[in-house]
């Protein structure tokens, strides 16, 4: 799958693109739709499919303050669209100028890079460019003008409401795994990178990977019997999410930390993808470290139960 930043930078298709444009975060069962028929387009045209998106989310620039925690990493959500069976990623940089971009000045630069398009995906009340100006309206207005077609999607439902991300963060908040799933149409994963921490779990005999989870939608706090992919296999681990109130930090930072059972490489660096399981516990202060130990070395047991495998020999 080709991932670009401009639209120029596509691999020119003399039968042209079909494109699915949004901020598909989560690439949820509503966003899978657009995609689905972008492909599904694309395999009938010999056109090549195009998904369009934004790199940050446009409220960053537009709102800091309304920023919302993010499903997916960048990486994690170009990873699902290529199983998605997609050709190429328009990754937008959207920075203060091309917030300023109006919509109708975007849609004709996007038609004189990526020649010919063919087709545009979008979801209900989808808007665009500065100030919102862009809508379906004008999309189906210069599509009739520059010769592309306009397909608009109407919300998936589940329940009898629409699926949304935000109900995805909704249920994710709430530790809803299995609503979660029935949303995404796959089974929810944190994906993200090891960084370092402070050796802690090391030095008291359980060494941890801890992921870089900033501007992320976290589960609630506590500890969790995982499964962890890792270069193509699937680890067993103790997982906890929290602020370690233990530690007594004047300042706690939070921490998602997973220590791999059976197991000890350096991961420094390496993209880990964590598949909650079961949840063990809440997050919980201890009065001492040699408590905190003993409560890890019972949540190891705890976890290699809910794992179905045997203790360590």
């Amino acid at each position: 799958m080709l991932v670009v930043s401009h639209a120029a930078d596509l691999a020119p298709n003399p039968h042209g693109f079909s494109v699915a444009m949004g901020m598909f975060d989560g690439v949820h069962l509503g966003h899978q739709q657009l995609i689905s028929h972008a492909v599904r387009e694309a395999a009938a045209t010999g056109t090549t499919s195009v998904v369009i998106t934004f790199e940050p989310h446009p409220q960053f620039i537009v709102q800091p303050d309304r920023v919302p925690l993010r499903i997916q990493t960048p990486k994690h959500r170009l990873r699902t669209l290529q199983d998605l069976g997609v050709d190429a990623v328009l990754v937008h940089p959207f920075t203060p100028e091309f917030a300023r971009v109006s919509g109708e000045d975007y849609l004709r630069k996007l038609a004189a890079d990526a020649a010919p398009l063919r087709s545009l995906c979008v979801g209900l009340g989808f808007h665009f460019g500065h100030k919102r100006s862009g809508d379906t309206g004008l999309m189906e207005e210069l599509g009739r003008e520059l010769g592309f077609s306009v397909t608009v999607i109407p919300p998936v439902t589940l329940d009898g409401e629409p699926v949304s991300s935000s109900r995805v963060r909704q249920r994710l908040r709430a530790g809803d795994f299995d609503g979660v799933e029935s949303l995404l149409g796959r089974p929810y994963c944190l994906e993200s990178v090891v960084v370092h921490g402070d050796q802690l779990g090391r030095r008291i005999g359980f060494p941890t990977a801890n992921l870089q989870v900033e501007g992320l939608e976290l589960p609630p706090h506590g500890v969790y019997a995982v499964q962890v992919g890792w270069r193509g296999k699937q680890l067993p681990g103790v997982l906890n999410l929290g602020r370690r109130p233990t530690l007594n930090q004047p300042e706690p930072t939070l921490r998602l930390e997973v220590h791999l059972l059976d197991f000890d490489e350096n991961l420094y660096g390496e993209t880990l993808s964590i598949r909650w399981v079961k949840k063990l516990r809440d997050e919980q202060r201890f009065p001492d470290l040699a408590s905190l130990k003993a409560q890890i070395q019972q949540d190891v047991t705890d976890a290699r139960e809910a794992l179905g495998i045997n203790p360590a020999s």
